[in-house]
């Protein structure tokens, strides 16, 4: 089998991976999937990799994602750097940019996926990368 051919059977079963997991995050409820954020960030929260970092770029969740409140409530409580993601419209590129703070976060403005991130000409932002 060819390179290219591995490359679209990859594809392929990671389409149907991806389709399996919605279905089952689907039918789970909403308190199952706190629970599950919850159990999750706390095993985050002693992990030596997390404890030792001071710098932690993380996601903003949408609904049928981990939850990651905690995890950035936290990150503020320790007095570590927290990086969120933007999106560039009409381009796959993301920079992590830093987040103030939890008041920050709410200032943000919504995309259309109804997620938080900073403004497109915002350039006042620490990137994770250049600093």
């Amino acid at each position: 089998m060819s390179l290219i051919e591995r490359m679209a059977v990859l594809r392929a079963y990671k389409q149907a991976l991806r389709k399996e997991l919605k279905c089952r995050l689907t039918a789970l409820s909403a308190a199952e999937k706190q629970r599950q954020s919850r159990l999750l960030s706390y095993k985050l929260f002693k992990h030596p990799k997390y404890i030792s970092s001071q710098r932690i770029a993380v996601f903003l969740s949408m609904d049928d994602e981990v939850c990651t409140e905690e995890i950035i409530k936290d990150l503020f409580k320790r007095g570590k750097s927290c990086f969120i993601p933007r999106y560039r419209t009409c381009s796959s590129h993301m920079d992590m940019l830093k987040l103030n703070s939890l008041q920050d976060l709410e200032t943000l403005a919504l995309t259309s996926w109804n997620i938080r991130q900073p403004a497109e000409d915002c350039n006042s932002r620490e990137e994770a990368l250049s600093s």
